[in-house]
């Protein structure tokens, strides 16, 4: 063997184990060693925050759907946060002054993670919840969620997705099945101690956990309960808490690209968490962020070495990677009539997530490390 050979190997392992061996393993962890949560009846005051930008279509909805929750409204502050909005948003919120909702309004936009800096200072929660604009969370899901934070090892609580749009699409399927790997996944690192990366349309931090963060940042979902784990606190997975998403974005090649690049973003953010003094939470990092992260480069190894290298054994990996990508590219081609097959589907879905992430990568290296969210 030669060291074309080990890479082409090692390559494989890494996929093998970033796919399978480390949700596999976790799942085993989590099983042997589980840390229930005790969870109680409090009644924390809690803030809601809704960053919004341009968001009129849909405020006045999201506004209603949190007003419906199934909280003491004595304990509920909610505050809706426009980023520069100029369709509307903000005069549309106003409308809910009147119901306790406050607005707050700023003229430029600069992301959710600089608004976030900005209004939570003056909360007045003792649990933030962040939520979109575009996310209508079921009735029950705060008062579920806040029943974690009786445990004082909580610092944080994130609820799961239900999908608003038809995902009977080929990308609704492909998302779909992402997300079920993704929160079984997340139940199993829930159980075993602590999650990193939370829902983004659903989650919750005790507010004195909160710390300010570059404004340059994106993808405040796995940043903020990440510095929250990174704190010593368990972040955990409460599949009682729902929240429906009808993101038209959602699962899109360009999100997806975005998402890639603010993966590597949120690395270089988090290197503190590069010590075998954080234990589970350094080896999840490792595991699920950084190697997701180099997922790409290893697999583009993985396709270029079989038709390059000499061995006998390449032949069975050439075969079997030519029909992996004959379906994915069957899938991308029927894909667009809507009549993607299923065993066509997560070849599809695999081959094209993998590509944004390179696309991603580039990106964020030809951006200096810069990332925009749109």
């Amino acid at each position: 063997m030669n060291i074309l050979d080990y890479i082409f190997i090692f390559s494989l392992l890494l996929l093998g184990y970033t796919f399978f061996g480390y949700p596999l393993l976790l799942t085993v962890l989590s099983r042997l060693f589980p840390r229930p949560v005790r969870r109680g009846g409090s009644l924390p005051r809690v803030t809601v925050i809704i960053p919004a930008y341009n968001e009129a279509e849909i405020i006045g909805r999201k506004l209603r759907n949190t007003l419906a929750l199934d909280y003491p409204r004595d304990r509920l502050e909610i505050v809706v946060a426009s980023d520069g909005s100029a369709d509307g948003t903000v005069l549309k919120a106003r409308r809910f002054e009147g119901a306790g909702v406050r607005v707050v309004a700023f003229g430029k936009r600069r992301g959710k993670i600089a608004l976030f800096n900005d209004v939570l200072p003056s909360a007045k929660g003792e649990v933030i919840l962040f939520t979109d604009a575009s996310g209508m969370i079921e009735p029950q899901a705060l008062r579920r969620m806040v029943e974690n934070f009786d445990d004082p090892d909580v610092g944080g609580v994130c609820g799961i997705y239900m999908f608003g749009f038809d995902d009977r699409t080929p990308r609704g399927r492909g998302e779909r099945s992402y997300w079920n790997y993704e929160f079984r996944v997340k139940e199993a690192a829930s159980r075993l101690g602590t999650i990193l990366g939370a829902t983004g349309a659903l989650y919750a931090i005790r507010k004195e956990l909160y710390v300010s963060l570059s404004p340059g940042l994106i993808n405040d979902d796995f940043l903020i309960p990440a510095a929250v784990a990174a704190r010593g606190f368990r972040v955990v997975l409460d599949k009682r808490a729902v929240v429906v998403d009808s993101d038209a974005d959602f699962g899109s090649f360009a999100r997806r690209v975005r998402v890639a690049a603010g993966n590597w973003q949120q690395i270089f953010a988090m290197r503190r968490l590069f010590s075998p003094r954080y234990s589970l939470v350094f080896w999840q990092f490792l595991s699920h962020k950084v190697f997701r992260a180099l997922l790409p480069f290893f697999a583009l190894i993985a396709v270029v070495i079989p038709f390059i290298g000499q061995a006998s054994f390449y032949s069975f990996f050439r075969i079997a990677l030519l029909a992996f990508l004959c379906l994915a590219v069957l899938g991308g081609l029927l894909g667009r009539k809507r009549v993607l097959p299923r065993f066509a589907v997560m070849p599809y879905y695999i081959c094209s997530g993998l590509l944004a992430g390179l696309v991603g990568s580039v990106k964020f290296a030809l951006a200096g490390g810069k990332v925009s969210w749109s």
